[in-house]
């Protein structure tokens, strides 16, 4: 999952980036404001993707849980884990992420 966010990301980010320094370089901004939204588009879809397909495990209770949707996005987090507070046992901690679809193949459902 990280190979494909990482391949679709940096394209994006290059372009997004590339099209800033046309506009700082010869004063034309509509590159940028054409990618932009693309961007923002591309953005939104691959957090979207990502937050479907990671639960967390928590280290009080060991249940793995999606968290509310608010609360993961303005989360702290390290590439890992993600501070949020269990479903089952309401502790708010540093919980590790895990693939809901290896998860899914580990436990055959």
């Amino acid at each position: 999952m990280y190979k494909t966010l990482l391949a679709i990301g940096i394209p994006a980010g290059i372009a997004e980036i590339g099209t800033i320094a046309w506009w700082i370089a010869t004063g034309d901004w509509r590159p940028f404001a054409i990618v932009l939204p693309i961007a923002v588009m591309i953005a939104a879809l691959l957090t979207r993707t990502y937050r479907k397909r990671t639960a967390y495990v928590c280290p009080h209770c060991r249940k793995v849980f999606v968290p509310a949707t608010t609360e993961w996005f303005f989360a702290k987090h390290t590439p890992t884990t993600r501070k949020v507070t269990c479903t089952e046992c309401g502790e708010k901690d540093w919980c590790a992420e895990v693939s809901i679809e290896r998860l899914a193949a580990k436990t055959g459902s």
